[in-house]
C-alpha cells in the first residue's frame, strides 16, 4: 500500500459533511447545496495518471454542463450529491 493515500478520500468524506451542513443551515433561506464528486477528469491535475487516457476521462466542459443544469432546477429538487464518472462502477 502507498504511503498517504488516506488524505485525499478523507477530505472528500470532509466535504460532503460540509455540504450537507450548509445545506441544513441554508435551506430556510433558499440556498441550496450540491456537492459535484466527478472521477478522472482530464485536467493537468490528472495529467500525470496514465491508467486512463485523457480522451477517456470526464471533460470539464461536461462538468460545467451538469452544473449549469444544477441550477435551473427547482428550490424544491436540488440534490445533496451528484456523482458522475467515466468509468463503470464495480
Amino acid at each position: 500500500m502507498k504511503r498517504h493515500q488516506s488524505a485525499y478520500p478523507i477530505s472528500k468524506h470532509a466535504l460532503k459533511g460540509l455540504c450537507q451542513t450548509m445545506r441544513n443551515e441554508g435551506w430556510g433561506q433558499g440556498i441550496g447545496v450540491t456537492a459535484i464528486g466527478p472521477s478522472w477528469v482530464a485536467t493537468d491535475m490528472a495529467a500525470a495518471v496514465t491508467a486512463l487516457p485523457g480522451e477517456a476521462r470526464t471533460q470539464a466542459d461536461d462538468i460545467a454542463a451538469l452544473t449549469s443544469q444544477l441550477l435551473q432546477l427547482p428550490d424544491s429538487d436540488v440534490p445533496l450529491e451528484l456523482a458522475a464518472s467515466c468509468q463503470r462502477e464495480s
